[in-house]
């Protein structure tokens, strides 16, 4: 199973939300302490769990610079590089942006 990375507070809003709706008798017709016990612990749990040693990826590509013949520029911090194959370079060796295009939104390359 490979290892996905999610954001601390957008579970526990998740959570939050349906820990509020079981509080609520209007909502669900009466008080169940087990279900709102449970929520709540799982708040808890979300909470201590320690987080894992993740960087965000930045996305970025090579921008030929005209006029000169093997240079390029990345898109993420625009730091020049002269290289004839920029195919072959995947990463930026300065910012470390990942050369696959910038994502927008991150639905897809942005190519």
């Amino acid at each position: 199973m490979s290892k996905e990375y999610i954001e601390r507070e957008a579970v526990a809003n998740a959570v939050k939300k349906w820990l509020g709706m079981a509080k609520c008798p209007y909502i669900t017709g009466s008080y169940n302490q087990g279900e709102i016990a449970a929520y709540e612990t799982a708040l808890d749990e979300i909470i201590t769990i320690p987080a894992a040693d993740v960087v965000e990826v930045r996305h970025g590509r090579w921008i030929k610079i005209e006029g000169l013949s093997s240079d390029y520029c990345c898109s993420e911090c625009n730091k020049q590089w002269w290289t004839p194959f920029p195919e072959e370079m995947h990463y930026c060796p300065n910012c470390g942006a990942k050369m696959d295009g910038e994502r927008k939104g991150g639905d897809g390359d942005g190519k």
